[in-house]
């Protein structure tokens, strides 16, 4: 198998894919953006390819993340995930121990 198929396997997921899709944009419109090409952020969205700080850094911008983070970490497509992220980051940090200490009471972390 060649080697970058075998890396895919352990990449974990992003949601790169789902950001440019959610700003109803092309790959081809986004990798222009990007100054890359389209088979480079297609490979790079399926985990075909590595990506950088800088791509990271860029693709926030275009595709209106909060944090170039949010693109690896947060979908989306889900609302209430968004939300919840945007609540949390504006939170004084007392409040942020409180929720903090609330979340961890209903999970196993």
């Amino acid at each position: 198998m060649p080697e970058n198929l075998d890396r895919a396997k352990t990449r974990k997921k992003t949601f790169l894919r789902q950001w440019r899709k959610k700003r109803n944009m092309s790959q081809a419109d986004a990798a222009e953006r990007l100054e890359i090409e389209q088979g480079t952020l297609s490979k790079i969205e399926r985990g075909l390819l590595p990506y950088n700080q800088d791509f990271l850094e860029a693709a926030a911008l275009i595709y209106g993340a909060h944090e170039p983070s949010d693109l690896l970490s947060i979908d989306p497509t889900e609302p209430r995930e968004t939300d919840v992220v945007r609540l949390l980051r504006r939170a004084s940090p007392e409040a942020r121990r409180i929720i903090e200490t609330i979340l961890r009471s209903g999970t196993d972390g």
